[in-house]
């Protein structure tokens, strides 16, 4: 099984290719993968997966098996990893996800990866909801090199 692991502000995924996986992931092999003593060793498993309108889309599984509506840090591991491979440039992409549609992109040479999700606030002023943008940069850490198991 071919993978990459990758880190980014102290999470650190394991990234599997469709057609690299096993026809199904599931929860036991996610947990052993995820294991540091007799697995590779992750926070979780990021599994692209077959979009549904021709875009990017993601799988995102927590080291107990279950699976995951989104994660920060996994999305941005996602949108360096997809940058890494020569498949996405400096552009806004949209990565679909179990938890909706979040918008990303890579700058500075992969230095620097911002995930954009919405939430609600409640506004002090109008006590209407607001939508607020929140976004993160990734660290200019190391970023582990692709590995083969």
């Amino acid at each position: 099984m071919r993978f990459h692991q990758y880190q980014a502000l102290g999470n650190d995924y394991v990234i599997l290719e469709r057609a690299d996986a096993d026809a199904d992931i599931s929860s036991p092999l996610v947990r052993r993968l995820c294991d540091r003593h007799f697995g590779i060793g992750s926070d979780g498993i990021l599994l692209e997966d077959t979009p549904p309108d021709g875009r990017f889309a993601l799988r995102i599984f927590n080291p107990d098996g279950s699976e995951a509506e989104k994660s920060g840090n996994g999305l941005r591991i996602f949108a360096r990893y997809l940058y890494d491979q020569g498949r996405i440039g400096d552009e806004v992409l949209t990565i679909h996800t179990l938890g909706g549609e979040v918008r990303c992109r890579v700058r500075d040479g992969g230095r620097a990866v911002f995930v954009e999700s919405a939430a609600h606030v409640r506004s002090a002023s109008n006590n209407g909801m607001q939508r607020a943008a929140l976004r993160a940069a990734a660290d200019a850490g190391r970023w582990a090199a692709p590995r083969t198991l």
